[in-house]
């Protein structure tokens, strides 16, 4: 049997993840990627995603040549969570009579909240005689398949309840500013209240799951509400030029340095053992600086200083 030749569409951190994948799976075979990125275009897919290898397919920006040229099977498209920003994408793959599977979010599940658009793109699938499939780890299978599927032992469902919780911590920054992390209070309900920091798919999973059960909702409810740290978080950065290592403040709401007045009005600053005190009126090289007050630390430590605090980790509260 002939391997499944496979062309991908957008080579965000989700999208590269996927050709990791496939590369590493027998069957398939990498024929090409579409993305709009310049500095991604005309590359090897390999080196573009960090494969040991490259796949002999090129990155192109122009998707109805690229697909014209390469003739693939399936379409993997992984561009966006709106479905009506990657609606013209759809329209251009299904007009080549490819099928489509796409990590989109709101394509997991459109007939509850895109009516209008999910009819668009059945009918010009069956047109094409082509299929579209919406999927993904969620929506598409955390939060709605699975428990579906669990309800298949059950003689009656009275209530369905699903906990997800993650550590973004380790996820990718687009998620991480999907979510909303790092934000002020404000800033948070500033963009909750824009729609740009939203569960995206929780809708799509929750129709799903009602559908499956036959259950007639009144309405989808979606709440938001922050998540505060409970303490400082510290980011760590370099400068290559001056080989130094900063940690730096996320909230600039409080201050791990502690301000007193000496006798003769000099400003000092209180820090754990491992970063000694220097009085701010001493103009040194910064190692360390303070993202509340902007007061700036030295030592006649030198590079061991600098390097006794990239190993000591962010300071503690003394």
């Amino acid at each position: 049997m002939p391997d499944i030749k496979v062309m991908h569409y957008g080579l965000g951190p989700i999208g590269a993840a996927i050709v990791k994948q496939v590369a590493a799976r027998p069957g398939f075979k990498i024929v090409g990627a579409i993305d709009i990125d310049p500095a991604k275009v005309g590359r090897d897919v390999g080196d573009v995603v960090g494969l040991p290898r490259r796949v002999g397919a090129k990155v192109s920006d122009d998707a109805a040549k690229a697909l014209k040229s390469a003739k693939p099977d399936i379409v993997v498209l992984c561009t966006s969570s709106s479905i009506k920003k990657v609606m013209p994408q759809i329209e251009t793959v299904l007009n080549a009579k490819t099928p489509i599977v796409s990590t989109t979010e709101e394509l997991a599940y459109p007939g509850y909240t895109h009516i209008r658009l999910a009819r668009q793109i059945h009918a010009l699938a069956k047109k094409k005689k082509v299929a579209v499939l919406g999927t993904g780890v969620n929506p598409g299978f955390a939060m709605d398949t699975l428990p579906i599927a669990l309800t298949a032992v059950c003689e009656r469902v009275d209530r369905v309840v699903v906990n997800r919780v993650q550590d973004a911590r380790i996820r990718r920054l687009p998620f991480q500013q999907k979510i909303g992390a790092g934000l002020t209070t404000e800033q948070f309900q500033k963009k909750v209240d824009d729609g740009s920091v939203r569960h995206v798919g929780l809708t799509e999973s929750i129709a799903m799951i009602a559908d499956a059960l036959g259950w007639t909702l009144d309405r989808i409810t979606d709440d938001i509400q922050p998540k505060l740290a409970s303490v400082t978080i510290w980011r760590r950065t370099s400068d290559r030029r001056r080989r130094t290592i900063r940690w730096t403040s996320r909230d600039r709401r409080t201050c791990r340095c502690a301000s007193t007045a000496g006798s003769t009005g000099t400003s000092r600053r209180r820090r754990s053992s491992s970063i000694r005190s220097r009085r701010c009126s001493r103009r040194r090289p910064a190692s360390i600086r303070c993202a509340t007050c902007r007061c700036r630390r030295s030592s006649r430590g030198g590079s061991n200083f600098r390097r006794r605090a990239a190993l000591s980790g962010p300071p503690r509260r003394g």
